[in-house]
This record gives C-alpha cells, sequence and structure tokens, in this order.
C-alpha cells in the first residue's frame, strides 16, 4: 500500500496496522477541537488555530435537543435585532453539541479562569432565559475586553 497521497484527514487505523501494533502504543483519541466543551485544557497552539479559523456554526436546519421543560437553543439567536430594526451576528455565540450548551468564544479562550459568565466558563443552557442573558452578556466590559483580544 503506497501512503504517498494520504492526506491528514485520511484514517490511519486499519486491520494489519492493528495486529502488527505493540502493546505498549496507546490508541489514537480524537478530540472535537471545535466543541467548546473541549476548550478547558487546550495548548496555545489549539487556541491559536481556534482563533484563525474562527468558531464554527451548525446551519439553519439543525434540529437542537429539547430540555426538560420541551425547550432548545434556536439559531435565531445567533442573531440579534438592534432598536433601529439593524440585524447584527452573534459570530461570537458557539453551540456545543456534545453538552447542548451555549458558550461565548472569545471569553471562553482568553478569559477562562476568571470569567464570571456562564457562557464563558461552564455554558448556558437555560433556554427560556436566552435572550436577556445573551444582551447582558454581550454589553458586559469582560465580553467586550475579550473581543478586542
Amino acid at each position: 500500500m503506497d501512503d504517498t497521497n494520504a492526506s491528514d484527514h485520511d484514517p490511519i487505523f486499519n486491520s494489519s496496522a492493528a495486529e502488527s501494533a505493540s502493546v505498549d502504543e496507546e490508541a489514537v483519541v480524537t478530540v472535537d477541537i471545535y466543541d467548546p466543551i473541549n476548550w478547558g485544557s487546550f495548548d496555545k497552539k489549539a487556541r491559536d488555530i481556534l482563533v484563525e479559523n474562527g468558531p464554527k456554526r451548525e446551519d439553519e436546519s439543525t434540529k437542537y435537543p429539547l430540555d426538560e421543560t420541551s425547550r432548545h437553543f434556536s439559531y435565531n439567536h445567533y442573531s440579534r435585532k438592534m432598536s433601529n430594526e439593524e440585524v447584527r451576528d452573534r459570530r461570537w455565540l458557539v453551540f456545543s453539541k456534545q453538552a447542548n450548551k451555549v458558550f461565548c468564544f472569545c471569553c471562553k479562550i482568553f478569559n477562562f479562569d476568571i470569567c464570571k459568565s456562564a457562557l464563558g466558563h461552564d455554558g448556558f443552557c437555560d433556554w427560556r432565559h436566552i435572550s436577556e442573558r445573551l444582551k447582558d452578556h454581550e454589553a458586559s466590559v469582560d465580553h467586550i475586553t475579550n473581543m478586542n483580544s
């Protein structure tokens, strides 16, 4: 088998390699670097990759899971309608499929240790109050400082 055309995204596991693998070798664990629930202990290189590529967002057709009160996150929360009817994109808002929570991209990666907001720390999933929390968060000094970082 010729590996010269293999890309970084091709699978590296095959049955013949598994049979000849040493007992001392560890299995390769893949982590979704774009899911904010995994951002707690990443290194500077991973943070740089995230900042360079920006947050990833699901498309409008995504069906978000219901909570115990039959509420869920809505794609509409990615936008904010201003008092002058202008619509602004909340590019900083990131949904974690694994945790079913939303996070603030910049607060989570730049200010995780001292962030007071759930959006920048553990995530937010109170869908009943999400609109008010997003408005409060984006007007906070911490958020504005982290956005500038």
